[in-house]
């Protein structure tokens, strides 16, 4: 017996003492496709040491080669916190969630990985889920504060510049998102996208059932960015039904409380405005829409909202400026998609640097156009004289 002990703890020294080869080799067999020896080659270096993250880690990626998804996000959950591997495993995590079509799970867990370590991969996939659901202000926040985190990293800048330029499709994103709803049915942002393309494809009927399906479900104590994102959105699609009572109700006048500044989405004044225009209170809604103006002045359609509302009012002459701003605002952006779109933002000239600089200035996008002029001065200045 005392044999078979010292045998058995031979054995043991030799598989942790070998554990470094033994990664190695699996991480081969995985290369190789060859995920069931990849994982017998793990087999003793688990049994020993359950909590070995690299081979945790490897287990997952095997049995996610092999197919078994509910296997690979045990072994993935048995990584570490603290670990190397942790923040793969966390990605490889949400990739199989989106695969499996939970979304709402995805996004948590990739805003945690992204707010601890800014990955890129991380990021990538966050930004896809949120441009796959039609969550655009969600996208540009998102970005707009990696561009803040990490100003050297240029490709932030062309992804926040062409997730403005680039908006998805309705007709192209319905079908991906019946298909998540079919999967994992009742996600509420799922529900507001679902609602959204039907909504601007004319099928009012069926956008009003998921428009209600994502009100029932939202939780504004959990979720503040995704009850406004609902809420606009459904608030203004009774606007254009003319059921103007309803939105009301879905997104009321912010009230502020004694000793708490008021931080309130743009698009909550416009709509707040947009509900006294069709009451008639054209001057309430002109003072509300001055309050969207003031946090986006470049959103043409609040100026051109503006521009009607002043028109309403008699003011010609402001309306007819108005207007003018507005048409500049256009010219500005076109001509913004067309060299944007032109050319190639993954490797910029410092004079196209500049153009977009500018006419992102005129717009009103300082952030942006602060990040392409400093771009602009990087890339010409390793070509000056010492």
């Amino acid at each position: 017996m005392a044999l078979l002990a010292a045998s058995g703890g031979l054995f043991r020294w030799r598989v942790l003492t070998n554990a470094p080869l033994i990664i190695e080799r699996a991480e081969a067999l995985l290369e190789a496709q060859r995920a069931s020896d990849s994982r017998a080659e793990l087999r003793w270096l688990l049994w020993f040491h359950p909590r070995h993250s690299a081979a945790r880690l490897l287990e997952g990626l095997a049995f996610r080669q092999a197919g078994d998804l509910k296997s690979a996000l045990r072994s993935f959950s048995g990584v570490g916190a603290e670990a190397p591997e942790a923040t793969v495993a966390q990605l490889q995590t949400a990739l199989i969630l989106i695969q499996e079509s939970r979304l709402q799970e995805a996004e948590a867990l990739l805003r945690r990985v992204v707010q601890r370590t800014d990955d890129p991969e991380a990021l990538h996939e966050l930004q896809w889920l949120l441009f796959n659901q039609f969550r655009l202000r969600e996208l540009e926040a998102l970005l707009e504060n990696q561009v803040q985190r990490h100003p050297e990293r240029h490709e932030l800048l062309r992804h926040l510049l062409l997730s403005e330029l680039k908006n998805p499709v309705p007709q192209e994103g319905l079908g991906y998102l019946l298909a998540v709803d079919k999967q994992q049915p009742g996600q509420p942002m799922v529900q507001r996208a679902l609602g959204f393309c039907h909504w601007r494809m004319g099928a009012i009927d069926a956008a009003r059932n998921h428009f209600e399906q994502a009100m029932a479900s939202v939780d504004e104590n959990q979720q503040p960015a995704e009850a406004t994102e609902i809420r606009t959105t459904v608030a203004e699609f009774l606007i254009e039904q003319g059921a103007v009572a309803a939105a009301a109700k879905i997104c009321p006048a912010p009230v502020s409380q004694v000793g708490l500044p008021l931080e309130i989405d743009d698009r909550v004044w416009a709509i707040q405005a947009r509900i006294e225009e069709a009451r008639g209170h054209f001057p309430v809604a002109l003072d509300l829409l001055q309050k969207a103006v003031q946090k986006r002045p470049f959103e043409l359609r609040y100026t051109q909202m503006k521009g009607a509302l002043l028109r309403r009012l008699g003011r010609a002459k402001q309306a007819d400026e108005t207007f003018r701003q507005a048409q500049e605002f256009e010219g500005s952006q076109m001509k913004l998609t067309e060299l944007a779109l032109g050319q190639d933002l993954e490797h910029p000239s410092p004079d196209l640097c500049r153009q977009l600089s500018d006419l992102l200035r005129q717009r009103g996008r300082a952030l942006q156009s602060r990040g392409w002029a400093q771009l602009a001065e990087s890339l010409v200045s390793p070509r000056r004289a010492p």
